[in-house]
């Protein structure tokens, strides 16, 4: 009884705290819609805190005993699961949260029919990749059980991103939380027992936990949304297909920004040093611990508001501050990370300026797309434009740049595809949003 008063009361004091931040911040008073909005944004942080606290252990103190080249693996194996997963999943977790958290009394005809298109959709593509499995290595020059637990990985992380989202969409995040804090318990217990009692450590040291964590957790969603299933419906299933087409484009897109440089390293260097990139990629993604939790409330919420002119200026009120914040924030925590993961990965403070300049932008980046996305399947098109030609540029920058720089090349074709998506955001983004009539002339 004692404690459960503690945690009402620090949950109090955290929203308390939280209102009048926003209250300075924006200079105005907490609605009651910020308020809830305030709520799940608590509940939401907490459970980014425990996913972003376990996966940094992971990764770091896995990165530091596997060494780079068993961590170079890890993370090609991630990067091949990311691109491969897409036909599976295309848009429908995008789409999920988007449909259900505007239309509350279509959820389950909405769910049912997202999650029986992935279920067949993953058969097929599961199938098809297996069929395919000696080609791939080939083209990849992969070993082939790294390709093995590629496909495995596909399948989990498709499971996880779409039952993630569907809580999201629900606006259930104290559950999120909840699944979040079990199931990542379950990943840093069994990363301990593989680190203290498995005599040869490898890539699946880290591996074998995440996967065990992403499955734990889609089972205790699917469990819980039980009671939405199997009430199909032909009308949503082509909503949900015409948007998620457009959303499929910028996650192809997006992808292709955020993981080609990992191949393009491994083709003209070498698996060592896509360990250490990745090692400065993870030292760099700790301000997930803020960004994380807010879009997973952000986006279902600014989705259900018809006139986002004041959500547009309040984020142009803040996007310097939070470029700022987010840039020193990472370097900081960025050296700190990169040398616990030892004398193996070389610390660069130039190359850790340019991961967290990259990391400032892609901050603000999330503001403004995921806003503009809110405007459903008009925002989506533009948002799938930009990132097309910010893709370009990566594409162009990787295979300039890595054979001359080296790592420092892909990190650079990495901040000009931000830099490029920043400005069509801030820019263009706002000038065809005003031809739309959504925001108002001054």
């Amino acid at each position: 009884m004692f404690k459960i008063k503690i945690r009402d009361k620090l949950l109090e004091e955290l929203l308390l705290f939280t209102g009048k931040s926003f209250s300075y911040i924006f200079n105005t008073p907490p609605t009651s819609k910020v308020n809830k909005f305030i709520k799940n944004l608590s509940w939401s942080f907490t459970g980014s805190l425990i996913i972003t606290l376990v996966m940094l252990v992971v990764h770091v103190v896995g990165g530091r005993f596997i060494g780079p080249e068993e961590y170079g693996k890890y993370s090609l194996l991630v990067s091949i699961a990311t691109f491969l997963v897409l036909p599976i999943i295309l848009g429908f977790p995008t789409a999920i949260q988007f449909y259900v958290a505007k239309n509350a009394k279509k959820k389950k005809q909405i769910i049912s029919s997202a999650y029986a298109i992935i279920f067949v959709q993953g058969i097929f593509w599961i199938s098809f990749y297996f069929l395919l499995k000696e080609r791939i290595i080939d083209f990849l020059k992969l070993d082939a059980h790294l390709m093995t637990a590629s496909l495995l990985f596909v399948v989990v992380f498709g499971m996880y991103q779409t039952t993630s989202a569907t809580l999201q969409g629900l606006l259930e995040i104290n559950r999120t939380t909840l699944f979040q804090g079990v199931s990542y318990s379950l990943l840093l217990l069994t990363f301990v027992y593989l680190l203290f009692f498995k005599k040869n450590l490898s890539y699946s040291s880290v591996y074998l936990p995440v996967i065990l964590a992403y499955l734990l957790f889609s089972l205790l969603v699917i469990i819980s949304i039980r009671k939405y299933f199997f009430v199909f419906s032909y009308g949503w299933i082509k909503i949900l297909f015409q948007f998620s087409f457009y959303v499929i484009l910028s996650r192809v897109f997006f992808v292709v920004i955020t993981n080609l440089d990992k191949l393009m390293i491994q083709y003209f260097l070498s698996l060592k040093f896509v360990g250490i990139y990745q090692a400065y990629i993870t030292s760099s993604q700790s301000i997930n611990l803020f960004l994380g939790p807010f879009l997973a409330v952000y986006f279902p919420t600014v989705s259900k508001v018809k006139n986002k002119v004041l959500i547009l200026e309040k984020i142009n009120r803040i996007a310097i501050p939070v470029f700022v914040f987010a840039f020193v924030f990472l370097f900081l925590t960025a050296l700190v990370l990169l040398n616990l993961y030892g004398q193996q990965y070389i610390v660069l403070l130039d190359l850790v300026f340019l991961f967290s300049l990259a990391g400032g932008i892609y901050v603000v980046n999330g503001l403004y797309s995921f806003l503009i996305s809110s405007q459903g399947i008009k925002g989506v098109k533009l948002i799938s434009a930009c990132l097309f030609f910010s893709m370009i540029i990566n594409f162009a920058g990787n295979i300039i740049f890595i054979p001359r720089w080296g790592l420092y090349g892909a990190i650079v074709a990495t901040i000009l595809s931000y830099a490029f998506l920043l400005v069509f955001n801030i820019f263009i983004g706002k000038k065809i949003l005003k031809t739309e009539g959504l925001l108002k002339s001054h």
